[in-house]
């Protein structure tokens, strides 16, 4: 391999580098809804990583709701069954 190839290769991976870093977005750890969600708000590349969908919100409002309220276990309620009394 010559010098001159060399060149030639470096100079279209550094370009393919900057390329990938400012305009290929982070997908990891998204389902196909949240990432049709950003590219239908038009969210950058570089800020794929740190927004949060409007999905997402409503789940954690509605979880954090959800833990609010006093659940009642199983085992904690009495009842008869066939005819037996609880204890």
């Amino acid at each position: 391999m010559h010098d001159a190839d060399r060149y030639i290769w470096f100079g279209s991976n550094a370009i393919l580098f900057v390329f990938t870093w400012f305009f290929i977005p982070e997908t990891r750890d998204r389902t196909l809804e949240e990432i049709h969600e950003m590219f239908e708000a038009n969210v950058p590349a570089r800020k794929f990583k740190s927004y949060v969908c409007s999905n997402t919100r409503a789940m954690a409002e509605a979880a954090r709701k959800e833990r609010d309220v006093d659940a009642v276990h199983m085992e904690d309620i009495n009842v008869r069954v066939s005819g037996d009394k609880a204890t």
